[in-house]
């Protein structure tokens, strides 16, 4: 990584802090400078505008080969249970990421629109997901992206309500609990396991 990659590197992680504190109105780019140990000036070498510096700090790091697995022929059980396993993984990677990108949407929706624009890839266990509930085998899902993006609310409510009642940050997100949502999102929540394949 050379010199100029390294300072944008350091001021997206700068601004990421800041911006999960403070919120994106409340940040300054001064700040952002200041806590990067650069000019102000310099941040625009590397972003056209604060939106563009707040999209790359919500960015997600990129995951593993998910790429080449194929999920065509997996059973629906043991396809939820790969899509919750990444999914859990994406966002525990990502976590301070979707934080940002969540509270800031609310105050400027075009963030959202410009993240699903610019950013968001699905990868190909969210592809077969979608293609289950357009051929209905999924039937109780109408909207895939509502879904996966309340999925991920979820996860860091649950997480933050955790670390809140707890006082703990041992990770909430356990086996087991992943586990717990599997078997609650395949079988529903009267479901019988006893009952399906």
């Amino acid at each position: 990584m050379n010199k100029g990659e390294k300072t944008k590197q350091l001021i997206i992680e700068k601004s990421r802090k800041l911006f999960a504190k403070k919120g994106f109105d409340s940040t300054k780019t001064s700040e952002i400078a200041k806590a990067s140990g650069i000019s102000e000036a310099t941040i625009y070498k590397y972003f056209d505008s604060k939106i563009d510096l707040l999209l790359a700090c919500i960015t997600p790091v990129e995951e593993e080969n998910v790429e080449e697995k194929d999920f065509s022929q997996l059973p629906l059980k043991q396809l939820v249970e790969e899509y919750i396993t990444i999914v859990v993984e994406k966002m525990i990677n990502n976590r301070s990421q979707y934080e940002i990108l969540f509270n800031e949407a609310i105050h400027h929706p075009e963030i959202s629109t410009e993240y699903v624009k610019r950013i968001h890839q699905q990868n190909p266990i969210e592809k077969e997901i979608e293609k289950r509930i357009r051929m209905e085998e999924i039937s109780t899902i109408s909207n895939y992206f509502m879904f996966h993006v309340g999925l991920i609310g979820a996860l860091i409510a649950m997480m933050n309500h955790h670390e809140i009642h707890q006082l703990s940050e041992e990770n909430y997100l356990t086996n087991t609990k992943v586990q717990e949502m599997v078997d609650f999102l395949y079988y529903g929540m009267k479901g019988n396991k006893e009952d399906r394949s």
